[in-house]
């Protein structure tokens, strides 16, 4: 698998190999999708992240736990929400072109009543929420929780739609403009009059804006639907948004039962150290999102034609290249997570240090992506039952271990239960792509970043003990962990040299050609 093109997978990584194939001009393209996405989102994350910084700084620990408790109710309802409707748009309007305004026009209706039950449900159980919690000032915050969760879910249609569509360009201004606007309303009231209730107006504000520009999209691109056709022509795509749905959120829930779980036994003071060591870097989660969905798309492409082979190359590349950037990551986090926290939350959050050294190795889970193959290959029954098999898991071994380890076997059994259901996950993806199980990833490869992560560690760590400041032991460790993985990587022949140098001007040219308005497709 090392000497294949991993920019088929869309991923925008180092290519393997010794002997790297020449870049075609479709998977240049689905280089730079990659990169647009990746970047637009990260640089909102990282200003969500930035922003964070000052909010743990203006807030008490109770009040600063409150405030993720919201954020983990608005999290699990952003996918509960939208009734498998946005994720389904990357499947139909790649197959059914022709048909794009009958699923954006169903998505809009479907979402946009959910999101008026959600919200009617929201303000109605606020003070059942609260006491679940054990936080009285909770239900205060439900109905600005309400109004800002519905203009985020509807608005998630337009972007999904536009990448479905390939519309890259257009789909990352708008992610990327979205949240800096968002950022900067909240960095305006944090300074003027900071406080959990002004922070979620600013965010309001920030929906509003962009749902605005929805409106707009809407009448001048589709006339609101005036022309999209029957409404029985939509009809298949509820049968997959409901099988889409069903497991993409008993998934969310099994990601987020441990928050939940802890919010129950603990006040908001404890929820908010554990929320601390819930935290990771900003651009992890965009960079896999983004693999996932353009994988998404070229997946399901190779399986409605059969190609078998592509597709095998397709899932190795991903994984692959996806695994040499977290793995690394997720080791490197551990080593530094000191000087991190404490960088970032302050010293007042220090007992989240070990939690968060158990929680971040979950990451390398995430470089894995049997979901995008189960949908692209319509296995919608195993993917059920793995999110459902997650869900028990994460509940069980919860609750056990929170009463016997308290906040350690809560950050222990998300890890364990994701380690379980991915290393299954496994042998139907064997199955599906027609391998043996020996070689369902490239083992080999996956040796040599592990080898090379291993490697790079003692150094580091040796920096995070000898430098008692956060900033400098955290710059030093960064140095010394990055250069002595890739040293070793381009010795090992995992990245070879010169490649991320014509992946840059690669980048550079084709950027500056873009359009970032497109005509709109049949």
């Amino acid at each position: 698998m090392a000497t294949q093109s991993f920019s088929q997978a869309g991923v925008v990584l180092e290519e393997v190999g010794r002997q790297p194939a020449k870049p075609t001009v479709l998977t240049q393209r689905s280089s730079i999708q990659v990169m647009l996405l990746s970047g637009s989102r990260a640089a909102g994350q990282v200003l969500n992240a930035l922003a964070n910084i000052f909010i743990v700084r203006y807030l008490t620990q109770a009040e600063y736990g409150t405030y993720r408790q919201i954020y983990l109710l608005y999290s699990t309802l952003l996918i509960a929400g939208e009734f498998g409707f946005i994720e389904s748009l990357y499947y139909f309007i790649p197959h059914q072109p022709s048909k794009r305004a009958v699923f954006l026009r169903q998505s809009v209706c479907v979402v946009g009543f959910m999101q008026v039950v959600v919200g009617v449900a929201l303000t109605h159980f606020g003070i059942a929420i609260g006491g679940y919690f054990h936080n009285v000032e909770l239900p205060g915050y439900m109905g600005l929780l309400a109004i800002y969760l519905g203009l985020s879910v509807i608005t998630r249609v337009w972007e999904s739609e536009l990448i479905a569509e390939k519309r890259v360009p257009l789909a990352s201004v708008i992610s990327g403009g979205s949240e800096t606007i968002k950022v900067g309303l909240m960095f305006l009231v944090l300074f003027v009059t900071p406080g959990i209730r002004p922070l979620l107006m600013a965010m309001v504000a920030a929906a509003g804006i962009k749902f605005a520009a929805f409106v707009v999209f809407l009448g001048k691109e589709f006339r609101w639907f005036a022309n999209a056709g029957s409404f029985a022509d939509g009809f298949p795509q509820w049968s997959y948004a409901v099988a889409l749905w069903v497991p993409g959120f008993i998934n969310t829930v099994a990601g987020q039962v441990h928050q939940y779980i802890v919010g129950y036994y603990f006040d908001p003071v404890r929820y908010a150290i554990y929320a601390v060591a819930c935290f990771q870097l900003p651009f992890l989660a965009i960079f896999t999102n983004s693999v996932a969905e353009v994988l998404l798309v070229r997946a399901t492409e190779y399986h409605s034609r059969g190609d078998k082979t592509e597709l095998y190359q397709l899932w190795c590349n991903a994984c692959l290249k996806s695994l040499m950037v977290l793995v690394p990551v997720a080791i490197g986090l551990v080593v530094i997570a000191k000087p991190l926290i404490v960088l970032v939350f302050t010293e007042r959050y220090l007992a989240s240090v070990p939690l968060f050294r158990m929680i971040v190795l979950g990451l390398i889970f995430s470089a894995v992506f049997q979901d995008p193959m189960f949908r692209a290959c319509a296995a919608m029954r195993t993917y059920s039952f793995f999110y459902l098999l997650r869900a028990l898991l994460n509940v069980g071994l919860g609750i056990l271990l929170v009463k016997f380890w308290g906040l350690w076997g809560a950050a222990l059994s998300t890890v364990a239960a994701l380690a379980l259901v991915n290393f299954g996950q496994l042998f139907p993806v064997a199955k599906l792509l027609g391998v043996p199980f020996s070689r369902v990833l490239p083992w080999r490869g996956i040796a040599g970043v592990g080898l090379c992560t291993a490697a790079a560690v003692p150094l580091a760590a040796l920096c995070v003990r000898a430098i008692s400041s956060p900033g400098p032991a955290l710059l030093a460790a960064l140095l010394v962990f990055a250069s002595g993985y890739l040293m070793l990587a381009v010795k090992l022949s995992l990245i070879t040299s010169g490649t991320i140098s014509l992946l840059l001007l690669e980048a550079k040219s084709r950027i500056a050609g873009l359009a970032i308005l497109r005509p709109k497709t049949s």
